[in-house]
């Protein structure tokens, strides 16, 4: 599965990186050089990971790339991910499996609305297919979208769990600075909050975690810097444990 993502993303960017000058759209040269980093990741391709990281914080910080927070943002995901290159991958979800639950709950409420105005069903009967189709719309999403993350990760088989269980001496913690250490933390929050706004709360949890680690390690001095990701790590945490996901998409 993965392969096929990396061939279909390889010719689009070809596309685009084929445009006519001045046409060409940075932004999403650099999504899509992101893109392949993490399909690469998940294969265990590092060396070819580590390039696309690098062609697409290139691309991003182009002169000729439109300016905006979707930059913004994909610029300091990218920024993460090289400084942390521990950092398991993102799997973006085709439209197919984002758009599932609008297009499940708009057939099935249409289908309820036409049969009660045409008096197939009672009123009763009504409300209860229109929180069927909502619950429904729920599941099916749920399901899919796991089993899709599942497919691609199953050949993802990453050094990570050895590097926590070893612990902060194989990390190479005592070569680190004060300020390496609230850098890796920050870059760890951007992860969490990335995962936030994708409800993937079981990989933001995880980074949240290992943020606290390196803030609560002993190199690390008080400073304003310091104060700032403790801050945010404080609102993320406060985040998961009130549940308050609605539209929430991060402190950022």
């Amino acid at each position: 599965m993965a392969e096929r993502r990396i061939s279909r993303l390889e010719e689009k960017l070809q596309r685009e990186l084929s445009s006519k000058k001045g046409k060409k759209n940075f932004y999403k040269i650099g999504y899509i050089q992101f893109e392949l980093s993490q399909l690469y990741r998940l294969k265990g391709n590092k060396e070819k990971s580590d390039e696309k990281l690098k062609e697409a914080l290139l691309s991003v910080s182009n002169p000729e790339c439109k300016k905006g927070k979707r930059a913004e943002r994909l610029s300091r995901l990218i920024t993460s991910y090289i400084n942390n290159p521990s950092a398991p991958p993102m799997v973006p979800l085709p439209a197919i499996y984002r758009y599932l639950s609008p297009l499940i709950l708009l057939a099935g409420y249409a289908s309820s609305y036409v049969a009660y105005f045409t008096k197939m069903i009672p009123y009763t009967v009504f409300l209860g297919v229109v929180f069927a189709v909502f619950v429904l719309s729920i599941v099916i999403t749920s399901f899919t979208s796991s089993y899709y993350v599942r497919r691609l990760r199953e050949d993802y088989t990453p050094a990570q769990p050895e590097v926590e269980a070893a612990g902060a001496e194989n990390l190479g913690l005592e070569e680190k600075t004060p300020d390496d250490l609230v850098d890796d933390a920050r870059a760890e929050l951007s992860l969490a909050n990335l995962y936030l706004s994708t409800k993937d709360f079981k990989e933001m949890e995880l980074h949240l975690e290992r943020a606290r680690a390196f803030l609560n390690n002993p190199l690390t001095n008080q400073s304003k810097k310091k104060e700032q990701a403790l801050g945010i790590l404080n609102k993320l945490e406060s985040s998961v444990r009130g549940k308050k996901l609605g539209n929430h998409y991060g402190v950022y």
